[in-house]
């Protein structure tokens, strides 16, 4: 069995090798950084009934045996990777388990976003948990990259904001840092069956509606 260390450097070297591949280099595989996107409308069909119960009964996703690197710099750099030609290539709209873009889903005002990354290497799985905090104000998206949390901080329009996503009880609060005010929602997590590995698993905790702040 690989020891944590070498599988970690297969994995290093398989993500350069990806990366100064013919593929990396085609006009469509550019990375998406910089300024806030415009808003967009589409959203994403969850899944419902029997198959949510089937997905959940196997979700996540992880091979025996598998090395988890959540929280490290590889996945870090492998995820900015694997988004980047997503963004570029992939032919979907900007919803569902692959392909989201900065933008909430569900015509959310913010959102957190979780993948599940389960992938292969010299025959050793790996598997990670990523996520993002996403915001859609004045107009503009944008996304942090966050932890399990679900905390992020942003600015938008000149205001500084703080938004935690709390999926275990299913709330989240929105401060404004330059006036104090704080609002509380009540969330809805809803799940999304991905067909693009290495994501093995997807799902969004978004806000429905406002309640009073006890937290």
């Amino acid at each position: 069995m690989a020891t944590l260390k070498q599988v970690l450097i297969a994995v290093a070297a398989a993500a350069v090798g990806v990366l100064a591949s013919p593929l990396s280099a085609d006009a469509t595989a550019t990375t998406i950084i910089g300024a806030p996107k415009p808003a967009v409308t589409e959203i994403s069909k969850p899944l419902e009934g029997k198959e949510l119960e089937d997905f959940l009964a196997g979700w996540p996703y992880t091979p025996e045996g598998s090395i988890d690197i959540t929280n490290t710099t590889l996945a870090t750099e492998l995820t900015k990777f694997n988004k980047s030609y997503n963004n570029g290539t992939a032919l979907t709209k900007r919803s569902g388990g692959c392909n989201q873009g900065e933008c909430p889903d569900f015509f959310a005002a913010f959102d957190l976003y979780a993948q599940h990354i389960v992938s292969f290497v010299n025959g050793q799985a790996v598997n990670y948990w990523f996520y993002w905090g996403r915001w859609n104000d004045c107009g503009q998206c944008g996304e942090v990259p966050t932890s399990s949390d679900g905390c992020f901080d942003f600015t938008s329009c000149g205001r500084p904001q703080s938004i935690c996503v709390d999926t275990g009880h299913s709330r989240s609060h929105r401060i404004w840092k330059d006036n104090g005010d704080k609002s509380c929602y009540r969330n809805q997590r809803d799940y999304l069956l991905p067909a693009c590995p290495p994501i093995a698993a997807s799902d969004i905790s978004h806000p429905v509606e406002q309640v009073a702040c006890n937290w």
